[in-house]
C-alpha cells in the first residue's frame, strides 16, 4: 500500500539507498537533503522523490522541512530518520572547535529537532510510524574516533528514550541498530523489516546480525 514516506539525510550513502528502495516499494517518498541542488535521485516522473532542502543547525529548519511535505502531500504517513553521520578522524587534542560543534550539530541537535516535529505532527493525526536508525560502517569492537563515538552513543541513548517514552501512545516508533554492515545491507534490512514487523508493532529494538538476519526485541 503507498504511503507517504519522509526520509532524512538522503544527502548520505544509506539515506539515498533508503530513498530507493522506499520508491521503488511505490511509496511517495519525500528526501531531506542538505542541499538540493547536488541532490538527484532515481524515479519515474510520476514517482521521483520529492526532494525537501533541510538545514539541521535550528529547529526552524526541521519544521520548515516538515511543512514543506506536508503542503505538499496534505498528510505524512511514516518517516525514517538515520542519526551521527561520521565526525572527522582526529584525535580529540586535534579537533577545531567548528568540528565539534559541526558534529553535535548535525549527529544530535538536528535529528532531535526533527523527531519533534515529526511527533507532534504524528500525534496529531493520531497515528504514524518513526523509524530511528543507528547505523555504524564499523563493527561493535571498532567505535572510532572519540567525538564519533560519542555522537553515536548519544543518539542511541536519544532513541532508547523515545522509545520508552512514546510506550501506549498512537505512533509506532521504533529503533533500527546496524554496524559492520554496507549501507546497502543496513538499508535492506531497514527495509525488510517495515514491510514484515515495525509498521504493525511499536517500541522495539530490530538490530541486525550479518550472519542470522534480523532481531526484533524489546
Amino acid at each position: 500500500m503507498e504511503r507517504i514516506v519522509l526520509v532524512s539525510d538522503a544527502d548520505t550513502p544509506l539515506g539515498r539507498e533508503l530513498v530507493r528502495l522506499l520508491t521503488a516499494r511505490g511509496h511517495q517518498v519525500a528526501a531531506l537533503v542538505a542541499d538540493a541542488r547536488s541532490s538527484e535521485f532515481p524515479g519515474t516522473a510520476s514517482r521521483a522523490p520529492l526532494v525537501v532542502p533541510w538545514s539541521r543547525r535550528s529547529p526552524a529548519g526541521a519544521r520548515a522541512a516538515v511543512l514543506s511535505v506536508l503542503n505538499r502531500y496534505g498528510v505524512l504517513e511514516e518517516a525514517v530518520v538515520p542519526g551521527a553521520p561520521p565526525s572527522p578522524p582526529a584525535l580529540p587534542h586535534e579537533l577545531a572547535s567548528v568540528d565539534i560543534e559541526r558534529a553535535l550539530d548535525l549527529g544530535l541537535k538536528g535529528p532531535m529537532f526533527l523527531v519533534r516535529e515529526l511527533l507532534g505532527v504524528f500525534l496529531r493525526r493520531g497515528q504514524g510510524v518513526l523509524s530511528l536508525v543507528c547505523y555504524s560502517e564499523r563493527r561493535d569492537d571498532d567505535p572510532g574516533p572519540a567525538l564519533d563515538l560519542a555522537v553515536q552513543e548519544g543518539w542511541q541513548g536519544f532513541v532508547a528514550g523515545v522509545l520508552d517514552a512514546y510506550a501506549g501512545k498512537p505512533v509506532f516508533v521504533n529503533g533500527f541498530k546496524t554496524a559492520g554492515v554496507a549501507r546497502e545491507e543496513a538499508a535492506a534490512f531497514i527495509d525488510r523489516s517495515l514491510e514484515e514487523k515495525a509498521r504493525r508493532i511499536s517500541g522495539r529494538w530490530f538490530t541486525f546480525q550479518p550472519r542470522g538476519g534480523l532481531l526484533g526485541r524489546r
